[in-house]
């Protein structure tokens, strides 16, 4: 309450999970309403649900679905109004050990459901910490130590098409997504 009060209107990039969102709709609507905050970075993953199980993720396709309207309804509000609109950074995995191409297509429609998007793209990379991650490290299917999240470069977990997930990014799979 005091922020847009006391400070000048700057705008702000911060971070959000869909379901803290969803559970105070009110305050988020605030937040970016009358403190500023301009760029709000969802870890989305993906837009399987099959997938977000898979991570661990604890957020549903329908919770990550109904933040995206949530936020693109605060920023078409904002355009009414002559404001520069809230912006999603998005968060999206690609090439999850386990996710098929189905998964991989229901990602980028959830995508581009966004009206306003900056998409960060990575790719899985098993790291200690992570269920996943230490299972595909104690299992020896990781192929590299590369710890980068950047899409493209060293495949990183035996067994996942890679070549699949370049072509995607590429357009060769736009009619099925």
């Amino acid at each position: 309450e005091r922020y847009p009060r006391e400070t000048p209107r700057w705008l702000f990039w911060a971070a959000g999970r869909a379901d803290m969102i969803l559970k105070w709709p009110e305050l988020f609507r605030a937040i970016v309403m009358d403190a500023g905050w301009q760029f709000v970075s969802i870890g989305l993953e993906s837009g399987s649900d099959r997938v977000l199980n898979i991570l661990g993720k604890g957020v549903t396709r329908a919770e990550n679905d109904a933040a995206i309207d949530l936020i693109n309804e605060i920023g078409d509000e904002q355009v009414r109004r002559g404001q520069p609109p809230v912006r999603i950074w998005a968060n999206l995995m690609q090439a999850i050990p386990g996710e098929e191409r189905e998964d991989a297509y229901e990602t980028l429609r959830m995508l581009a459901r966004i009206k306003r998007c900056i998409p960060s793209y990575s790719w899985f990379t098993p790291n200690r910490g992570n269920v996943l991650g230490d299972q595909i490290l104690t299992e020896g299917r990781a192929l590299s130590d590369q710890q980068s999240r950047n899409p493209g470069g060293l495949s990183r977990v035996e067994g996942v098409d890679y070549g699949f997930f370049v072509d995607l990014m590429a357009g060769a799979y736009d009619d099925e997504v």
